[in-house]
């Protein structure tokens, strides 16, 4: 038997090691237990998307009550994107709804150029008004591709928009110059286009869904195992909550093995059963701050593993920790 302290690192929420003010508490380590998987999923909670919407009957945003900035760029293949934010410098709260129309005041030109306006999902699912005042900023992204069309190159002075809902005229800042074709001569006609996101909060966090195992870690780092082959091998995984965890449903795990020989999977349940800590409901659990240690068994097999992951994995919840597994032939008697 091939015993292995399994220092995991996690792919996940992290709260600092054992050594840096964990409380540490003695417990007998969870026997192993040849469970079959259960799929049981780890219960999860949904966040509201933050910040709300602008609350019902607020204003739309004038133009004169907004001053417009360019926040970041970025860009590849032909496009340049470019994030605008507002924030208001007049008046009451007001709200920005929807996509502004765009047009595009260029150099050398006798007047404003508007460019092709291409449909546009940037602002994901929100779909409501945006709320700015003095705590809050909206956010709008604008994207140029000339790269598809050939387009010549091309100087951006300003961004004249039309805001929506009778907000009048906002100008904001150019976006400099936008590199066209090497040859713009193979399509001198073309035209780049501008597309526009809808206005969203500038600091959006989605809705989203939470773990009832957000808090739970799996620490420091698997390191490189040595054991005969068809030798058992014994990983000593400790789990660390920063909260008191309820282990039901209590939910599988996955061993991974990649070696010359091919890929092989185990999944098994963990063995929640065999946790001592147990609350007033007879359900097992991960008491906050104290690690709790799982012996997770398996079978070495005949060729080295350069690639060995043990890790929980669900919809809302990736715990893991990878290393490898040196391989030797069994040792044997001499013959007499």
């Amino acid at each position: 038997m091939v015993f292995a302290a399994v220092a995991l690192c996690v792919w996940g929420p992290s709260y600092g090691s054992a050594t840096d003010g964990w409380p540490r508490a003695d417990q007998s380590v969870v026997p192993y237990a040849p469970l079959p998987p259960a799929g049981e999923k780890i219960p999860t909670t949904r966040v509201a998307a933050s910040p709300a919407p602008a609350p019902a009957g607020t204003p739309a945003c004038r133009a004169g009550q907004l001053h417009p900035r360019i926040a970041g760029q970025d860009g590849a293949s032909g496009t340049e994107y470019f994030f605008y934010r507002f924030r208001l410098i007049s008046g009451h709260a007001c709200e920005l709804r929807g996509r502004p129309r765009v047009t595009a005041v260029t150099r050398p030109t006798t007047g404003p150029v508007r460019f092709v306006v291409g449909s546009s999902k940037v602002g994901g699912p929100w779909r409501g008004g945006v709320l700015v005042d003095r705590n809050h900023v909206a956010a709008l992204t604008v994207w140029f591709s000339d790269w598809f069309w050939c387009a010549p190159p091309l100087t951006v002075k300003a961004l004249e928009l039309d805001l929506p809902h009778g907000g009048g005229t906002l100008r904001a800042p150019g976006v400099g110059t936008l590199d066209g074709c090497d040859d713009p001569s193979e399509n001198p006609s073309a035209r780049a286009t501008v597309d526009v996101g809808r206005f969203t909060p500038a600091h959006l966090k989605e809705a989203h869904e939470v773990s009832a195992w957000a808090a739970v870690r799996v620490n420091e780092a698997l390191g490189k195992l040595t054991a005969e082959a068809g030798a058992k091998v014994d990983l000593m995984v400790t789990l660390h909550a920063r909260k008191d965890t309820p282990l039901a449903p209590c939910p599988d795990y996955t061993l991974s093995m990649d070696s010359a020989s091919g890929e092989v999977d185990e999944t098994h349940q963990l063995n929640c059963a065999g946790v001592t800590t147990v609350g007033p409901d007879g359900v097992p659990y991960l008491p906050a701050g104290v690690p709790v240690t799982f012996d997770i068994q398996f079978t070495a097999p005949g060729a080295s593993v350069p690639k060995l992951i043990w890790m929980i994995r669900q919809p809302d919840l990736i715990l893991g920790t990878a290393g490898s597994l040196t391989v030797t032939t069994p040792s044997t008697s001499p013959s007499a």
